[in-house]
């Protein structure tokens, strides 16, 4: 982008519309990956990790035992190996008993199911065991208390490293906005251009570096990290808003996700409006993901 193309640019506390907002802050090819992680890490640890098996039994000297009947036998969606038709499917089993003192209970566990198996047909006794004076935590000797092992739980990594990256995302998304709407405007002369380790979409990402004078005539740097360098590198100066009171904060306009352009009165506008409102489409699928994964 030319500076000439843009003679008048508005002095600071510029308005930004919503849709070029909404761009700026979660939208960009980083920040929509980390909403896609957290929304697929949500639902797998929604299926999986809260399935998992985390209940710590005391050793066997202070667990109690007592003699329950099986009320029902439930097949359960999880497998050993899915897709596959030779799989074994987890059980539930479900029972009742009575503790030291007299009260029912009931409870379920899991494992697997031989069919006409004795001890785990309907109506049969079954020895289940829970730590002592808490028979609400009970299970059926060699079952889990739930469909999966602990190893599920590890799914929650991944829902964890979505959460970094969106938080990291939405981090510099505001502090961008802020600059689109209080920065001073300069431009800058790249100064050199260096390929980094990532790719996106298979193309190179590469990480300039522009140089620009403050208003004191003191000069600064200005980086940006994209895979669109043909964006920054079209013009022989670029266009950038920066902190006076911190110039090494700054902002290249053209790395800006919504690809702002400026009207005749040098107000900020969203290039596309309808997709700076699309990128919210992904961190609405993802809070559903997540919150449906904690909610009990």
């Amino acid at each position: 982008m030319n500076a000439r193309s843009h003679p008048t640019i508005a002095l600071p506390r510029r308005p930004v519309p919503p849709s070029l907002r909404c761009a700026v802050i979660v939208g960009g090819m980083v920040n929509q990956l980390g909403w896609g992680l957290l929304a697929f890490g949500g639902f797998l640890a929604g299926v999986f990790g809260r399935n998992a098996d985390l209940s710590a039994f005391p050793p066997d000297g202070s667990r109690q035992r007592a003699t329950a009947t099986i009320t029902a036998v439930e097949k359960t969606g999880f497998s050993d190996r899915p897709g596959r038709r030779s799989r074994k499917f987890v059980y539930a089993h479900r029972y009742s008993f009575r503790d030291t003192g007299g009260a029912e209970h009931t409870g379920a566990s899991y494992g697997w199911h031989t069919n006409g198996a004795a001890d785990t047909q309907v109506g049969r006794n079954v020895q289940v065991e829970y730590p002592a004076g808490q028979p609400q935590q009970s299970r059926i000797v060699g079952m889990r208390r739930r469909p999966l092992g602990p190893a599920a739980a590890l799914t929650w990594l991944i829902p964890a490293a979505g959460v970094l990256v969106v938080l990291r995302g939405l981090r510099r998304g505001l502090r961008d906005v802020h600059l689109l709407t209080h920065g001073q405007p300069a431009t800058g002369v790249l100064k050199s251009k260096r390929a980094t380790a990532t790719k996106i979409n298979d193309r190179q990402v590469y990480e300039l570096t522009f140089e620009f004078a403050g208003d004191d005539g003191t000069k600064h740097t200005a980086k940006a990290r994209t895979h669109q360098a043909e964006l920054l590198t079209d013009d022989a100066e670029e266009l950038l808003v920066y902190d006076p009171m911190q110039p090494d904060r700054a902002v290249m306009i053209d790395a800006l996700p919504g690809q702002p352009v400026f009207d005749e009165a040098g107000l900020p506008h969203a290039r596309r409006p309808a997709r700076g409102w699309l990128s919210l489409v992904l961190p609405a699928i993802a809070i559903i993901a997540l919150a449906a994964a904690v909610a009990k």
